[in-house]
C-alpha cells in the first residue's frame, strides 16, 4: 500500500491535549525530517508523481548540504571492512549452532509430547476417575512449567558465564563437597544441590565432571564433547548407563552433571579381590554386556570399554560411563565438520596464516590444509536443487565407520590399533579382555617392556593368547574367551556384521552400518550364560551391594590427596618445577652427585614424553641403573610438555590468543541440558477435587506435587 495514502493529517492542524482545548499553533514550524511526512502540507495533494519525488530528494539534499555545511562522503570500492580471524570465529559460530539447533528441533520428537502420550496411554490403562486423571493432567503441566522455567534460566546463566559476565552455575546452584577422581579430561567432584525457594526436594548428591575447554579446544574435541553430551542426554532413563542430570558451562569449563555411584568403579573392586570366582564373574560380564549392548541400541559405539568406566551404582548394579570417546557416525559430532566451516569461510574471504614455525619450516598454509584433507564432503557443491541444508547434511555429512585409533592400549581391538575401519565388535573384544582379567587378575597381553611391545603383542593375538592353567575355569568359559578375542569376522556378536560383511543390504535393521541394536545375541546365547535371567537381571541382587552410610559416603573412591582443583586455575607448562636439587637429593638419596644435578635439570622444564628415554641414554657417564631410575623418576616428578594445537589457527603466534578466547566464549553454544524431575516442584494450583490423586488429601494452594504408593511415578 503506497505511504501517501497514510497521509491524512496535516502538520497545520492543531493538536488538544487531554482535555480538549486547542493549543496555539507556531507560525514558524521545524523543519520537516522526512521527504514525504505525513504532517506535510504535500501530503494534502494526492499522490506523489515520480518527477516530484526526485525533484524534492534533490532539492532537500542540496538544502541539507548547504545549511549544515556537510558533504557527502564519496565512498570508493575498495573501501571495505577488512574481515580478520575474529570474524571468521564469531560467524562460524553462529551457523553451527543455528545446523545443530535446528536439526535438534525439527529431525528429533519434542520430549514433552513424547511424555504426554506416555501418560495418555497408562491413563487409558488406569482406572481413576475423571476428577482424578484431570488432577493428574494439572500436575503434569504444572510439572512441564517449571521445568521448563529451570531450563530457561541454567540457559541464561550459562550464556552469561561462558561470556565472563557472571559467576555460573556451578557456584550458584552447586556446593563441593569432595574431589574424588582425576582423568586426562579434568577432574570429578562431589557436589550437591542448593535449596531453593521454589522446590522442596531433599539434599541430592551427584557427581560433577569438570573439563577443561582450553585442552578440549587444542586437541581439537568439540565434536567428541558435544557426543558424548548428546548420548548422555539420549540415554535418559536407561538401567545400564550413568543418567545425565544436567550440563552446562562458564568461561574455562565445561560440566556434566550425573548421579553418583557411591560404590565406585569396577576397578576399584577388581584390586581389591584381585580375582573373582566363576560364578560372580559371570554375573559382572553378564551386566557389562548389557550395558554395552544399551550403548549400541544408542547407535554408537563405545571404544573405551574398561574395568574404570563400568560404575557401581546404590543396589549394586553396574552401568557404564565416560562417552568422551564414542562414536555415533553424525556430522555435528565429527571434528571436520567444525574445522571446514572455520578454513572455508576463511578460503573465501582471502585469509591466510602461517601458523607456527614449524609450519613455516614444511610451507603448510591453511588453504592447502584444506584441499588435502577430507573436509571437502561438508562443501554444499553436491547439494540438490531445492534439497534442504539439514537433509544434505544427513544424507552426505554423516560417517560410515570408524577410524581412529582411541581407547585404552590394553583393551584395544586389533583392528583399531591397525587403524582400519572397524565397527561395533570392537567393543566385544574390549567384554572378552575383561572377562580374562577377572578370572586371572592381569590382561592377557600386557608387557613390562612397553605400550609398544603391548601392541605387537595384540596384533599377533593368534600366537600370543593363552589361557592360564591356574587358575581353574570351565571349558565353556575358556570357549567364550576364544571366542572373543579373535579377529572381528569370527568374532561372537551378531549375525548382522556377517551379513554385512558380504556385503548384503542392511535396510530395514535398526542401527546403522558400523553398529547394530541388539548385537549381542550371539553372546547372550553363549552356553556359559545358560542361567542368566537377561531380561530380570537388574532384578537380581549383585554379589557385591556396597554399604552406604550416607548421601556423600565416598568410603570406595581412592583417597587420594594428591588431586587437585585445577578448575578454576592451573599452572602454565612454561613455569618451572618447584622440586630443587635438594628435595632431589633427598628423593634420590644414594646416587652420585651428578644424578641428583642431572634430574634436577630433568623436572625443571616439562619435558618431550617421546625424546626424554632417548636424551637419557644419550648423556654419558651414566651407568645403565642410573639411567633407569632417571626414566622413572621424570615420569613421576616431572611434567609432560604439552603437544602443539592440531589446529594451525591456534599455532600462530598472532592469532592463537584470539582464536582460543573466541572458542572459549562461543565454540560450545547448546551445550546446555536439563533433565526433568519427577517430583518436588511447589506450584500453585486449584482443584475441586482430587482424592486419591495427588497424595492423600485434597489439592490445594501451594501444594508440593507426591504420588501415593499405589499409583505409579512414571505418569509424570
Amino acid at each position: 500500500m503506497p505511504l501517501w495514502l497514510f497521509s491524512s493529517i496535516s502538520s497545520r492542524t492543531p493538536s488538544t491535549d487531554v482535555s480538549g482545548v486547542f493549543s496555539p499553533v507556531a507560525e514558524d514550524s521545524t523543519r520537516k525530517t522526512s521527504i514525504e511526512s505525513r504532517f506535510s502540507p504535500s501530503s494534502l495533494e494526492g499522490p506523489p508523481s515520480l518527477d516530484r519525488v526526485r525533484s524534492t530528494i534533490r532539492n532537500a539534499t542540496v538544502a541539507s548540504s548547504e545549511l549544515s555545511g556537510l558533504n557527502t562522503i564519496q565512498e570508493s570500492p575498495f573501501d571495505r571492512v577488512k574481515p580478520t580471524v575474529e570474524t571468521v570465529e564469531r560467524a562460524s559460530a553462529a551457523k553451527i549452532y543455528l545446523e545443530t539447533y535446528f536439526y535438534e528441533r525439527l529431525s528429533k520428537p519434542d520430549p514433552r509430547e513424547v511424555c504426554r502420550r506416555h501418560m495418555e496411554t497408562n491413563l487409558l490403562r488406569s482406572r481413576m476417575t475423571p476428577e482424578q486423571r484431570r488432577a493428574i493432567w494439572d500436575a503434569f503441566n504444572a510439572q512441564w512449567t517449571w521445568h521448563l522455567r529451570e531450563t530457561r534460566a541454567l540457559m541464561t546463566k550459562s550464556a552469561r558465564a561462558a561470556k565472563g559476565e557472571s559467576a555460573g552455575p556451578c557456584l550458584d546452584e552447586y556446593e563441593t563437597l569432595k574431589l574424588i577422581g582425576k582423568g586426562s579430561f579434568g577432574v570429578v567432584k562431589l557436589v550437591c544441590e542448593k535449596p531453593k525457594p521454589e522446590n522442596s526436594f531433599r539434599k541430592q548428591v551427584y557427581a560433577m565432571k569438570v573439563i577443561r575447554k582450553s585442552d578440549m579446544i587444542r586437541n581439537t574435541q568439540e565434536g567428541h564433547l558435544r557426543a558424548e553430551r548428546d548420548l548422555l542426554a539420549a540415554a535418559e532413563g536407561s538401567n545400564w548407563i550413568i543418567p545425565l542430570f544436567a550440563s552446562f558451562q562458564d568461561e574455562k569449563n565445561l560440566y556434566l552433571v550425573m548421579d553418583y555411584m557411591p560404590g565406585g568403579d569396577f576397578l576399584c573392586l577388581l584390586i581389591r579381590e584381585h580375582c573373582l570366582p566363576e560364578t560372580v564373574t559371570r554375573f559382572y560380564i553378564a551386566e557389562m554386556i548389557l550395558c554395552v549392548e544399551e550403548a549400541h541400541r544408542l547407535r554408537c559405539i563405545h571404544r573405551d570399554v574398561k574395568p574404570d568406566n563400568f560404575l557401581i551404582s546404590p543396589s549394586g548394579h553396574l552401568k557404564i560411563s565416560d562417552f568422551g570417546l564414542a562414536f555415533d557416525g553424525h556430522w555435528s559430532h565429527d571434528a571436520g565438520y567444525y574445522n571446514y566451516h572455520r578454513y572455508s569461510l576463511m578460503t573465501r574471504l582471502g585469509i591466510d596464516l602461517n601458523g607456527d614455525d614449524g609450519d613455516k619450516k614444511e610451507g603448510r598454509a591453511v588453504h592447502k590444509q584444506l584441499k588435502s584433507t577430507s573436509l571437502n564432503k561438508y562443501n554444499s557443491a553436491n547439494q540438490m536443487d531445492g534439497e534442504p541444508l539439514l537433509d544434505w547434511r544427513q544424507r552426505c555429512g554423516n560417517r560410515c565407520a570408524a577410524n581412529s585409533v582411541v581407547g585404552t592400549r590394553q583393551y584395544m581391538a586389533p583392528e583399531v590399533l591397525k587403524g582400519s575401519s572397524y565397527d561395533g565388535r570392537c567393543d566385544w573384544w574390549s567384554i572378552g579382555i575383561i572377562l580374562f582379567e577377572c578370572l586371572y587378575g592381569y590382561t592377557p597381553f600386557y608387557s613390562d617392556k612397553g605400550r609398544e611391545r603391548t601392541k605387537q603383542k595384540i596384533l599377533n593375538h593368534r600366537d600370543e593368547f593363552r589361557i592360564p592353567v591356574e587358575p581353574y575355569v570351565s571349558d565353556r568359559c575358556k570357549d567364550l574367551l576364544r571366542r572373543l578375542i579373535r579377529e572381528p569376522e569370527t568374532r561372537l556378536s551378531s549375525y548382522h556384521y556377517r551379513l554385512k560383511d558380504q556385503g548384503m543390504p542392511m535396510e530395514g535393521i535398526g542401527g546403522t552400518s558400523y553398529v547394530f541394536a541388539n548385537d549381542a545375541e550371539d553372546i547372550k546365547a553363549h552356553k556359559w550364560f545358560r542361567s542368566v535371567p537377561w531380561d530380570r537381571l537388574h532384578l537380581q541382587t549383585p554379589p557385591f551391594v556396597p554399604q552406604i552410610r550416607r548421601a556423600d559416603d565416598t568410603q570406595y573412591f581412592e583417597d587420594d590427596e594428591r588431586i587437585s582443583d585445577w578448575s578454576s586455575t592451573m599452572a602454565s607448562n612454561t613455569e618451572e618445577s618447584h622440586i630443587g636439587l635438594d628435595e632431589t637429593r633427598v628423593l634420590l638419596r644414594g646416587m652420585r652427585d651428578q644424578v641428583h644435578t642431572y634430574a634436577a635439570e630433568l623436572v625443571r622444564k616439562p619435558y618431550d614424553a617421546r625424546n626424554i628415554d632417548k636424551k637419557i641414554d644419550a648423556e654419558r657417564g651414566l651407568l645403565c641403573r642410573e639411567r633407569e631410575v632417571l626414566k622413572q623418576f621424570v615420569r613421576v616428578y616431572g611434567r609432560k610438555q604439552k603437544k602443539p594445537p592440531r589446529d594451525p589457527l591456534l599455532r600462530d603466534p598472532e592469532t592463537k590468543g584470539i582464536v582460543l578466547l573466541q572458542r572459549r566464549k562461543t565454540a560450545f553454544m547448546g551445550y546446555t541440558w536439563r533433565r526433568r524431575r519427577m517430583y518436588g516442584y511447589n506450584f500453585a494450583y486449584r482443584t475441586s477435587s482430587a482424592k486419591g490423586a495427588v497424595g492423600a488429601n485434597k489439592c490445594s494452594l501451594h501444594h508440593t506435587v507426591t504420588f501415593n504408593s499405589e499409583q505409579p511415578q512414571c505418569l509424570l
